[in-house]
């Protein structure tokens, strides 16, 4: 199997894991602030599996896209009070500039979304969230480190009996 996915639980007092099937997207939360960094597909699970953590999605203030593959930006339409995030360089990835696996393109996103440039940082509420460009998977992934503490890599690596590797060689 090339990848595992964890169950849907709270890992620590800020992150949660959500099976989305095939992948996992995360939570992470401080206070009443929640965001959510990737969505998962597009299936109903989603809902599911918040519900077992008592998470209302309208609660979700913004989603922090690592890239925007559909396992990873599909469930956007969960999150209605949401903004979107996603980075700078993803944009031809979105616009069709650049083609993803030979010659099918990426769909645009359903909503409006900002851009985020390498380093840039923005706060939603008590939550910091530094961008930092980790091209490879896609021109544009992205990576989040959140409050200076936790990093979401998106697929940008994967661990490989215990060592670090590409996601995809």
């Amino acid at each position: 199997m090339l990848f595992s996915v964890a169950q849907t639980e709270k890992i620590n007092n800020n992150v949660y894991t959500i099976n989305n099937q095939m992948v996992n997207f995360y939570l992470f939360q401080e206070g009443n602030d929640i965001i959510a960094i990737d969505t998962g597909n597009k299936n109903e699970k989603t809902l599911a599996e918040l519900k077992l953590l008592n998470i209302d999605p309208g609660q979700i203030k913004a989603i922090f896209l690592t890239h925007s593959d559909s396992d990873h930006a599909g469930g956007i339409k969960f999150f209605p009070n949401a903004k979107i995030y996603i980075g700078k360089a993803e944009e031809q990835m979105l616009s069709g500039k650049t083609k993803r696996f030979l010659l099918t393109r990426t769909k645009n996103l359903p909503r409006e979304y900002t851009l985020l440039k390498d380093n840039e940082v923005i706060r939603i509420g008590n939550i910091k969230v530094k961008a930092l460009s980790t091209p490879g998977h896609t021109p544009g992934s992205t990576s989040y480190l959140i409050n200076d503490k936790s990093l979401f890599i998106g697929d940008t690596l994967r661990l490989v009996k215990g060592k670090v590797r590409p996601f995809i060689w």
